[in-house]
Protein backbone atom coordinates (compact mmCIF):
# COMPACT_ATOMS: atom_id res chain seq x y z
CA UNK A 1 0.00 0.00 0.00
CA UNK A 2 2.72 2.52 0.41
CA UNK A 3 4.53 1.43 -2.59
CA UNK A 4 1.21 2.63 -4.29
CA UNK A 5 0.99 5.64 -2.44
CA UNK A 6 4.35 6.74 -3.54
CA UNK A 7 3.93 5.30 -7.34
CA UNK A 8 0.84 7.91 -7.30
CA UNK A 9 2.68 10.55 -5.78
CA UNK A 10 5.26 9.97 -8.01
CA UNK A 11 3.23 10.28 -11.25
CA UNK A 12 1.38 13.31 -9.74
CA UNK A 13 4.41 15.21 -9.43
CA UNK A 14 5.74 14.75 -13.03
CA UNK A 15 2.00 15.72 -14.41
CA UNK A 16 2.57 19.14 -12.62
CA UNK A 17 5.72 19.72 -13.45
CA UNK A 18 5.55 20.25 -16.87
CA UNK A 19 2.77 22.32 -16.98
CA UNK A 20 4.62 24.59 -15.25
CA UNK A 21 7.67 24.37 -17.32
CA UNK A 22 5.22 25.37 -20.61
CA UNK A 23 3.37 28.19 -19.04
CA UNK A 24 2.81 30.94 -22.34
CA UNK A 25 5.31 34.09 -21.73
CA UNK A 26 3.35 36.98 -23.02
CA UNK A 27 4.51 38.52 -26.10
CA UNK A 28 5.95 42.00 -26.65
CA UNK A 29 3.83 43.65 -29.46
CA UNK A 30 5.31 44.19 -32.69
CA UNK A 31 6.49 47.34 -34.14
CA UNK A 32 4.93 48.02 -37.34
CA UNK A 33 7.71 49.05 -39.59
CA UNK A 34 5.45 50.38 -42.98
CA UNK A 35 3.28 52.60 -43.61
CA UNK A 36 1.32 53.03 -46.97
CA UNK A 37 -1.40 55.84 -47.52
CA UNK A 38 -2.63 59.07 -49.72
CA UNK A 39 -2.16 62.97 -48.63
CA UNK A 40 -3.78 65.92 -49.95
CA UNK A 41 -2.53 69.15 -50.01
CA UNK A 42 -6.03 71.31 -50.42
CA UNK A 43 -4.02 74.77 -49.96
CA UNK A 44 -1.85 74.29 -52.85
CA UNK A 45 -2.96 77.45 -54.85
CA UNK A 46 -0.28 79.16 -52.15
CA UNK A 47 2.39 78.29 -54.33
CA UNK A 48 4.61 81.29 -55.59
CA UNK A 49 6.18 79.34 -58.48
CA UNK A 50 3.09 78.24 -60.05
CA UNK A 51 3.29 74.49 -59.56
CA UNK A 52 1.02 72.43 -57.18
CA UNK A 53 0.94 69.24 -55.86
CA UNK A 54 -2.67 68.61 -54.43
CA UNK A 55 -2.59 65.07 -53.81
CA UNK A 56 -0.62 61.88 -53.89
CA UNK A 57 0.67 58.38 -52.35
CA UNK A 58 3.45 58.24 -49.93
CA UNK A 59 5.11 54.96 -48.70
CA UNK A 60 7.15 55.20 -45.05
CA UNK A 61 9.29 52.64 -43.32
CA UNK A 62 10.92 53.01 -39.88
CA UNK A 63 14.23 51.85 -39.48
CA UNK A 64 14.07 52.38 -36.01
CA UNK A 65 10.77 53.30 -33.64
CA UNK A 66 12.28 57.37 -34.27
CA UNK A 67 13.67 57.06 -37.27
CA UNK A 68 12.37 56.54 -40.75
CA UNK A 69 12.44 57.48 -44.68
CA UNK A 70 9.65 58.16 -46.81
CA UNK A 71 8.41 57.30 -51.19
CA UNK A 72 6.07 59.55 -52.40
CA UNK A 73 4.35 59.55 -55.94
CA UNK A 74 1.82 62.71 -56.61
CA UNK A 75 0.04 64.10 -59.86
CA UNK A 76 -0.46 68.70 -59.93
CA UNK A 77 0.03 71.09 -61.92
CA UNK A 78 1.32 74.02 -63.24
CA UNK A 79 -0.35 77.29 -63.55
CA UNK A 80 0.96 81.06 -64.64
CA UNK A 81 -0.08 84.00 -65.69
CA UNK A 82 1.57 87.17 -67.17
CA UNK A 83 0.30 90.44 -68.29
CA UNK A 84 1.83 93.24 -70.02
CA UNK A 85 0.78 96.81 -70.80
CA UNK A 86 1.62 97.68 -74.17
CA UNK A 87 -0.34 100.72 -75.38
CA UNK A 88 -3.11 103.36 -74.15
CA UNK A 89 -4.00 105.36 -77.09
CA UNK A 90 -7.26 107.27 -76.39
CA UNK A 91 -9.94 105.50 -75.43
CA UNK A 92 -8.32 101.87 -76.17
CA UNK A 93 -6.36 100.05 -74.17
CA UNK A 94 -3.71 97.25 -75.69
CA UNK A 95 -2.51 94.48 -73.02
CA UNK A 96 -0.07 91.10 -73.68
CA UNK A 97 -1.29 88.47 -71.43
CA UNK A 98 1.02 85.42 -71.75
CA UNK A 99 -0.23 82.16 -70.19
CA UNK A 100 0.98 78.50 -69.41
CA UNK A 101 -1.13 75.23 -68.44
CA UNK A 102 0.92 72.07 -67.85
CA UNK A 103 -0.47 68.78 -66.12
CA UNK A 104 2.43 67.03 -63.80
CA UNK A 105 4.26 64.03 -62.10
CA UNK A 106 6.24 64.34 -59.06
CA UNK A 107 8.31 61.59 -57.33
CA UNK A 108 10.86 61.89 -54.62
CA UNK A 109 11.76 61.10 -50.86
CA UNK A 110 12.76 61.59 -47.89
CA UNK A 111 13.84 61.39 -44.09
CA UNK A 112 11.72 61.81 -40.63
CA UNK A 113 12.37 61.98 -37.09
CA UNK A 114 9.37 61.28 -34.41
CA UNK A 115 9.22 61.18 -31.01
CA UNK A 116 5.83 60.31 -28.83
CA UNK A 117 4.54 63.41 -27.31
CA UNK A 118 1.47 62.03 -25.44
CA UNK A 119 -0.83 58.82 -25.84
CA UNK A 120 -1.38 58.87 -29.44
CA UNK A 121 -0.16 61.73 -30.67
CA UNK A 122 3.57 61.96 -31.92
CA UNK A 123 5.62 64.76 -33.39
CA UNK A 124 7.84 65.35 -35.79
CA UNK A 125 9.90 66.57 -38.52
CA UNK A 126 10.96 65.50 -41.84
CA UNK A 127 13.03 66.98 -45.06
CA UNK A 128 11.52 65.62 -48.28
CA UNK A 129 13.24 66.33 -51.67
CA UNK A 130 11.37 65.40 -54.72
CA UNK A 131 11.56 65.88 -58.81
CA UNK A 132 8.78 66.57 -60.91
CA UNK A 133 8.06 67.12 -64.87
CA UNK A 134 5.01 68.49 -66.91
CA UNK A 135 4.32 68.94 -70.51
CA UNK A 136 1.52 71.39 -72.39
CA UNK A 137 1.38 74.63 -74.25
CA UNK A 138 1.99 78.11 -73.61
CA UNK A 139 -0.79 80.62 -75.08
CA UNK A 140 0.33 84.78 -76.32
CA UNK A 141 -3.07 86.63 -76.92
CA UNK A 142 -3.21 89.95 -77.23
CA UNK A 143 -5.98 91.92 -75.33
CA UNK A 144 -8.01 95.30 -77.14
CA UNK A 145 -10.55 97.24 -74.83
CA UNK A 146 -12.24 100.01 -75.42
CA UNK A 147 -14.06 102.74 -73.54
CA UNK A 148 -16.63 105.10 -75.22
CA UNK A 149 -18.39 107.74 -72.93
CA UNK A 150 -20.13 110.95 -74.35
CA UNK A 151 -23.21 112.28 -73.43
CA UNK A 152 -25.53 110.21 -75.38
CA UNK A 153 -23.05 107.10 -75.11
CA UNK A 154 -21.62 104.70 -72.66
CA UNK A 155 -20.14 101.12 -74.36
CA UNK A 156 -17.53 99.00 -73.42
CA UNK A 157 -15.98 96.49 -76.37
CA UNK A 158 -13.78 94.12 -75.03
CA UNK A 159 -11.83 91.72 -77.93
CA UNK A 160 -8.79 89.20 -77.39
CA UNK A 161 -7.07 87.35 -79.43
CA UNK A 162 -4.42 84.15 -79.60
CA UNK A 163 -1.38 85.63 -81.17
CA UNK A 164 1.29 82.27 -80.75
CA UNK A 165 0.91 78.76 -78.56
CA UNK A 166 4.12 76.77 -78.21
CA UNK A 167 4.33 73.41 -76.73
CA UNK A 168 6.17 73.85 -73.29
CA UNK A 169 7.97 71.52 -70.95
CA UNK A 170 9.02 71.93 -67.53
CA UNK A 171 11.38 70.19 -65.34
CA UNK A 172 11.54 70.46 -61.35
CA UNK A 173 13.18 69.98 -58.00
CA UNK A 174 13.24 70.72 -54.86
CA UNK A 175 13.63 70.80 -51.16
CA UNK A 176 11.12 71.45 -48.31
CA UNK A 177 11.59 70.77 -44.65
CA UNK A 178 8.22 69.97 -42.37
CA UNK A 179 7.27 70.09 -39.14
CA UNK A 180 3.65 67.68 -37.81
CA UNK A 181 1.48 65.92 -35.63
CA UNK A 182 0.05 62.83 -35.83
CA UNK A 183 -2.37 60.15 -34.18
CA UNK A 184 -1.14 56.84 -34.14
CA UNK A 185 -3.69 53.68 -33.79
CA UNK A 186 -3.29 50.19 -34.19
CA UNK A 187 -3.63 50.06 -37.99
CA UNK A 188 -3.93 53.71 -39.20
CA UNK A 189 -1.88 56.82 -38.63
CA UNK A 190 -3.94 60.29 -39.34
CA UNK A 191 -1.62 63.42 -39.76
CA UNK A 192 -1.09 66.32 -41.57
CA UNK A 193 2.65 68.36 -41.61
CA UNK A 194 3.48 72.16 -42.18
CA UNK A 195 5.65 73.93 -44.25
CA UNK A 196 6.66 77.23 -44.17
CA UNK A 197 10.17 77.22 -46.87
CA UNK A 198 11.12 76.06 -50.21
CA UNK A 199 14.22 75.54 -51.80
CA UNK A 200 14.84 74.35 -55.69
CA UNK A 201 15.60 75.15 -59.29
CA UNK A 202 13.38 75.16 -62.64
CA UNK A 203 13.98 74.41 -66.22
CA UNK A 204 11.48 75.37 -68.61
CA UNK A 205 11.44 74.88 -72.06
CA UNK A 206 9.43 76.10 -74.99
CA UNK A 207 9.41 74.59 -78.59
CA UNK A 208 12.14 76.19 -81.37
CA UNK A 209 13.92 78.35 -78.44
CA UNK A 210 16.62 77.52 -75.85
CA UNK A 211 15.27 76.61 -72.54
CA UNK A 212 15.69 78.33 -69.11
CA UNK A 213 16.59 77.84 -65.60
CA UNK A 214 15.72 80.03 -62.16
CA UNK A 215 16.36 78.77 -58.84
CA UNK A 216 14.34 79.91 -55.96
CA UNK A 217 14.64 80.16 -52.34
CA UNK A 218 11.00 81.16 -50.19
CA UNK A 219 10.37 81.69 -47.30
CA UNK A 220 6.46 82.61 -45.48
CA UNK A 221 4.32 80.75 -47.99
CA UNK A 222 3.00 77.92 -45.98
CA UNK A 223 1.69 74.60 -47.25
CA UNK A 224 0.15 71.96 -45.56
CA UNK A 225 -0.81 68.91 -46.13
CA UNK A 226 -3.16 65.96 -44.69
CA UNK A 227 -2.65 62.47 -44.90
CA UNK A 228 -4.23 59.06 -43.74
CA UNK A 229 -2.05 56.28 -43.86
CA UNK A 230 -2.25 52.18 -42.71
CA UNK A 231 0.13 50.58 -40.73
CA UNK A 232 1.71 46.82 -41.34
Amino acid sequence: MKITGMLATALLASTITPAQEVEPIPAVPKHKKNEIGLFVNPFGTNNPNGYEVPFGIQYKRWTTPNLGYRIIAAAGGYDSEYKSTELIKNDTFYQAITSTYMAMIFAGGGLEMQRRFVGKCHLYAAVEMKAGYGSGYTHTSQVKETAKVSAWERSYTYEQTTVSSVNTSLLVLDATPYVGVKFVFRRLILGTELSAAAAGIMQTSYNGSAAYSNSFFDMGQLQQRFYLNYRF
